[in-house]
């Protein structure tokens, strides 16, 4: 996720995100999932009464394709806000934040809209093209 993004849900939730080592490891589409997660996990506490530095999150990533978010601490209530946005991040692309499906191609899993993936796999044919370029010890000019 990029630096901004990551930078705004450190100081608008700070209590959740103080225990993160390796920050938000998610594309920047699912940000807006992230944060609405972020605002029903602090209403949950706040209404419970509970203390929020018992509840910190310690990895917020993407894995097999979808959302991962683990909390130190949780509950049933939390579980569930955690499990409705793991559902929505199975809909939506997790580079752009539009609409998207599950893709399954060479061994990752991903959600992505069809410009998003053809972008990433036009990226990767380039890349592909000029690592054996180079490996064949031709040069590339760009």
């Amino acid at each position: 996720m990029r630096d901004d993004l990551t930078q705004t849900l450190y100081n608008d939730f700070p209590a959740l995100y103080t225990g993160m080592c390796w920050g938000f490891e998610t594309g920047n589409g699912w940000y807006q999932i992230i944060r609405c997660l972020s605002i029903s996990i602090n209403n949950i506490i706040a209404s419970a009464s509970l203390d929020p530095s018992q509840f910190t999150a310690v990895q917020v990533k993407e894995k097999f394709g979808l959302l991962r978010v683990y909390i130190s601490t949780t509950n049933n209530a939390i579980q569930d806000a955690i499990y409705h946005a793991v559902q929505e991040s199975s809909r939506t692309c997790e580079m752009c934040g539009g609409p998207g499906v599950q893709i399954a191609r060479g061994g990752w899993m991903r959600v992505s809209c069809e410009p998003c993936e053809a972008e990433r796999v036009r990226i990767r044919r380039k890349d592909t093209r000029r690592y054996n370029r180079r490996d064949s010890g031709t040069m590339e000019v760009e």
